[in-house]
């Protein structure tokens, strides 16, 4: 189509517009919504499947068997550990309930490398089997574990011990607390999803190493 042409096509439309102005709002409107819910359904099955995909979950699975509650209203009315104690007791209908921090924290990692800054994720110590995945190397954590215990992300192990397998019981302290590393995770195991972080947090930083 030549620049003439479109121009002719663009004057003709608006002379339409113009003789029936409620009409042609009418249609838009229509076709805004159309579009709206259509984009709407796909990029909300299209974000299903994809935290599926990272789970290694059906997305009927996820939907049915998954239920995430961020239990602080507000961000200055935070919940303690009794609360989540409190909410787990009375979960008569769900199986499992897990908690986890809403944001991600930095922490100062030292081995015997040396020392360096790293980005951790605090959840309890059944959020694993909760999420159905297992560790590639070594084990991930379990219920009876109770503290002083991580796992690393594939990425971190990869770029901070040189994919050393030797890492599996190795002593590392975190910000002078004493941490035996336990596994390292699968390398398409993401875990929080950037969508399940809350609006405010310690480091602009997203991707876990522990």
């Amino acid at each position: 189509m030549s620049l003439e042409h479109f121009v002719m096509d663009l004057r003709y439309a608006l002379r339409r517009v113009l003789r029936a102005p409620l009409f042609t709002s009418l249609a838009v409107g229509a076709l805004a919504l159309g579009i709206g819910g259509a984009s709407a359904i796909f990029q909300h099955h299209q974000r299903r499947a994809a935290e599926a995909a990272a789970l290694r979950l059906s997305p009927d699975s996820l939907r049915d068997d998954l239920v995430r509650q961020h239990a602080g209203s507000r961000p200055e009315y935070p919940v303690s550990p009794a609360n989540f104690l409190d909410y787990k007791a009375s979960a008569a209908t769900i199986r499992q309930v897990e908690a986890m921090f809403s944001f991600v924290t930095p922490a100062s990692m030292r081995s015997d490398a040396g020392t360096e800054q790293v980005t951790t994720m605090f959840a309890t110590s059944g959020m694993f089997s909760l999420l159905g995945r297992s560790a590639a190397m070594g084990r991930a954590i379990v219920q009876s574990d109770t503290t002083g215990v991580a796992v690393l992300s594939d990425g971190f192990w990869t770029r901070r011990f040189g994919g050393d397998p030797g890492v599996v019981g190795r002593r590392i302290v975190l910000n002078d607390q004493p941490f035996t590393i336990l596994g390292v995770m699968p390398r398409d195991f993401v875990f929080p999803f950037k969508g399940m972080l809350g609006p405010a947090g310690f480091t602009t930083k997203l991707d876990v190493d522990l």
